[in-house]
Parts: structure tokens; C-alpha cells; sequence
């Protein structure tokens, strides 16, 4: 006797027992119990009140439906489009998105829910050893700026099918790329704008120095000379310092030569601008604007991450109803530039960022 003869029999055995006063034929529920849901006993049952027997009944309906029940297009084949093979087991296309800045910012794991950076400001007045004490004290005091920022939860979360998971078990692993690659992008989208919640951005931040550009929506050999020489290089380490550049300037830079008609450009394949790489960012702000081009050691921007780090998660149960298991890609974390304000030296401004604006400075 098959599954689906043993249902049947057993909900008519039931039925005839507690329905002898309704007037139904059991006989007709044997087609029903074919179909890929159970029936609604609810409806075809008006007069039974024990709603207990009608539940067990559905329950055990739908926990006992053979292969033959399910539509021959459920599983990978419907719910996996992104997945370019129907057996999942020699290719899967994804686009994952692994932020280079991520590997340069300084990562500093956080045990309570606040991220804190302390700075001096550089002090711009004489210290003259025979001078009034006072004069000492108010011309060359160690000025200290903090800055404060607040961890925030960004998570990404993909609900999928049990059948694609059973059809193809390597779609959780996909599911879970896809998710750290979200992660990434707002890390990067944070450092850069701080257009994330929990982020101070570098472009328009008070200790990034602006550079006002020679020509309204051009990228010019000048303009990169004045930022290069604003970037504080002492006293500190500068292998995480890079160039960071929206792909609608790129092409300007690409094309700048110097006076011996070589590219300003050079390496391969990693591009070298004065020495530093170049990182093709499309959070960069677009040709023009403030921040198209950006230059700075990204090993004084302060990445919290709580101690836990980036975790995945995966429930069976909080669709369970739903026949779906859902991944969860969890990270509490907030970024902060480590110098808040402008270093002065002699009537220069300096910083450990330097961005690209506006004609005047601006934009």
C-alpha cells in the first residue's frame, strides 16, 4: 500500500468515526488527496467541531507526499536563475564585490558599542624657551581632538527554497558570498562618503584636505602634483596609502602624460600613480565633484568591528512554514578617520587624506 493509499485510508477511518452525523461521501476525498496540497478539511467537513482532528489530518498530508507530487520545474531549475548550470556541480556565475580598502583600513575589534580615536593637533606656534610661561602654554599646548562613533548591525539575508539548498547544496556557499560581498560594499561606500550608518566618510571630512582643481570637470597633472605633495608622508607608516578613483575620472588620468610623453600611469597589473596603486571605487563621486579623486593611507581610518567579527548565520526554522531556510551575514562595525582635523605646517595645510574638488575648492 502506497503513502498516499495509507493517508487516504486513515483519514477516512477518522472521518466515518467522528462524522456520523454529517452527510458527506468520504469516497470523494481519495482524488484530493492526490493533489500536492491537502485538501481543506475545514471546508469539506462543516459539522465537525474538534478543529485538533482536521490539523493532524493536514499535517499529516503534507509530511507524506511523494516526488510524484512535486512539479517537475521546483528546485534549482525554478528558484536557482542565478545559477547558470542545472546541476549546480561544475559552475555557478556570481558577482562578488571584495573591497581593496577593506585590507588597507586599520581594523580595531571593539568589546562595548563605542569606536574612539585620539588625535594631537599639531601645534602652529613657536615654543620660545624664554618667553612668560603663559605664552608657552597658549602657544604651544598639545591640543588633543577625539572622535566617537557608534557600532551599527548591517546584515544581509537571502531566503532560499529547501528544494534548491537539497538540489544544489553549493547554493548556501554562493548565498554566503553574496552576502559578505553586500558587507563590502558598505564598508567601502562607508569610508568613502560615510553614506552607512555608523560611518564618518572621508570625502568632506574636516582633516581631509581639499585640492580645488585647475579645470571644471577635468583631472589635470597639476591637480594630482598638488595633491600628492599635501599627503602627510612623515613620521608615519605609508604602505596603505593609495589612489582612489571614481571610473568616470579614470580616463582623464589615463591619458595624462609627462614631459617626455610617458604615461603618468604605469604597472601591470596593478596601476601605480607617483608610486602609490590606484583603486577604482565606483563610490568615488562622479567627474567634477568633490571626491572623484582621493588620495590617502587608509591606515588612519579606524574600522570597528566588534570582537565576534563577520559571522554567518543559517535557520531552518524561521521560515519553516514556508519550506525555506534563510543565511544571515551579521556584522556590527563602525569607521572613523583616526585625524579629524588639518595638520598646519608653516601656512601648509597637510593631511592624511587629500581629495579632489571643485575649481574652488568647493563642490
Amino acid at each position: 500500500m502506497s503513502d498516499i493509499e495509507m493517508i487516504t485510508k486513515a483519514v477516512k477511518e477518522a472521518l466515518e468515526s467522528e462524522c456520523k452525523n454529517v452527510n458527506i461521501n468520504v469516497g470523494k476525498m481519495q482524488d484530493s488527496m492526490k493533489v500536492t496540497e491537502a485538501p481543506d478539511l475545514g471546508t469539506l467537513v462543516k459539522g465537525i467541531s474538534d478543529g485538533s482532528l482536521m490539523e493532524k489530518a493536514r499535517a499529516f498530508a503534507l509530511t507524506h507526499k511523494d516526488a510524484s507530487d512535486f512539479n517537475a520545474d521546483d528546485g534549482a531549475v525554478l528558484d536557482g536563475g542565478a545559477l547558470v548550470v542545472p546541476q549546480l556541480d561544475t559552475e555557478i556565475t556570481q558577482a562578488v564585490f571584495t573591497s581593496p580598502l577593506m585590507s588597507l583600513v586599520r581594523p580595531i575589534p571593539v568589546a562595548q558599542n563605542q569606536l574612539y580615536t585620539t588625535s594631537v593637533r599639531v601645534p602652529t606656534g613657536d615654543s620660545n624657551t624664554t618667553a612668560a610661561q603663559g605664552a608657552i602654554k597658549t602657544v604651544s599646548q598639545l591640543e588633543f581632538d577625539r572622535g566617537t562613533v557608534s557600532l551599527r548591525t548591517h546584515y544581509w539575508r537571502v531566503d532560499m527554497s529547501n528544494e534548491l539548498l537539497e538540489d544544489a547544496p553549493q547554493a548556501a556557499r554562493v548565498a554566503m558570498d553574496m552576502g559578505a560581498s553586500q558587507i563590502s560594499r558598505t564598508v567601502e561606500n562607508g569610508i568613502l562618503n560615510g553614506g552607512s550608518v555608523g560611518f564618518t566618510g572621508i570625502i568632506g571630512d574636516a582633516g581631509t584636505v581639499p585640492i580645488a582643481r585647475a579645470v571644471a570637470s577635468k583631472v589635470s597633472r597639476a591637480d594630482l602634483d598638488k595633491m600628492y605633495a599635501a599627503l602627510w608622508r612623515y613620521g608615519g607608516i605609508t604602505e596603505n596609502t593609495a589612489w582612489v578613483v571614481s571610473p568616470s575620472a579614470f580616463p582623464e588620468i589615463e591619458q595624462l602624460r609627462d614631459v617626455y610623453s610617458f604615461h603618468l600611469l604605469e604597472g601591470n597589473p596593478v596601476t601605480t600613480l607617483f608610486g602609490y596603486p590606484i583603486i577604482l571605487s565606483p563610490f568615488a563621486a562622479t567627474l567634477g565633484t568633490k571626491g572623484d579623486v582621493v588620495l590617502g593611507n587608509f591606515g588612519r581610518y579606524a574600522l570597528g568591528l566588534k570582537t565576534r567579527g563577520i559571522t554567518s548565520k543559517m535557520s531552518t526554522h524561521f521560515l519553516f512554514g514556508y519550506n525555506q531556510t534563510s543565511l544571515l551575514i551579521e556584522a556590527r562595525m563602525a569607521g572613523i578617520p583616526a585625524q579629524r582635523t588639518k595638520i598646519e605646517v608653516n601656512s601648509h595645510n597637510y593631511g592624511f587624506f587629500v581629495e579632489l574638488a571643485g575649481v574652488g575648492g568647493t563642490v
